[in-house]
């Protein structure tokens, strides 16, 4: 039973402090008991729907989190693996190479840097990448 299905009667009402109501509409005791039952039941419901979707986003934090660990480990595997070519080719040239690479190819502008200064660089992109996936424990 919906609260809007409850029938009003007309009735007096006498209330100690307040005195008489004429005419008040009133509800039967039973209608009103089994209306707030099953609103009762729909909030539980409701709660427990609610708790549900929680556990649910929780998991999906918990999964979220893990995976940008995840990239952020193998960003930092990556950033190795191209500090470890500088290194070779450092060994191999007897550290003397200059290797270009466009920074920016929109703009045709070339950087000319040394084996030490790219690892440098990729020794910096790695430190940066196992400190954001730490973030993400």
């Amino acid at each position: 039973m919906k609260c809007d299905e409850l029938k009003a009667y007309k009735g007096d009402v006498t209330i100690p402090v307040y005195g008489t109501i004429a005419d008040a509409q009133v509800y039967l005791k039973k209608g009103v008991d089994a209306a707030i039952a099953e609103l009762k039941a729909a909030l539980n419901e409701a709660e427990e729907a609610r708790y549900e979707a929680g556990a649910d986003a929780a998991d999906y934090y918990q999964e979220n989190r893990r995976l940008k660990r995840a990239l952020w480990i193998a960003r930092a595997k990556r950033a190795t693996e191209k500090a470890d070519s500088f290194i070779d080719i450092k060994v191999t040239y007897n550290g003397v190479c200059n290797i270009d690479h466009s920074v920016y190819p929109q703009n045709n502008a070339r950087r000319m840097l040394t084996c030490d200064e790219w690892l440098d660089v990729w020794t910096n992109v790695w430190e940066k990448c196992l400190k954001k996936a730490k973030e993400y424990r």
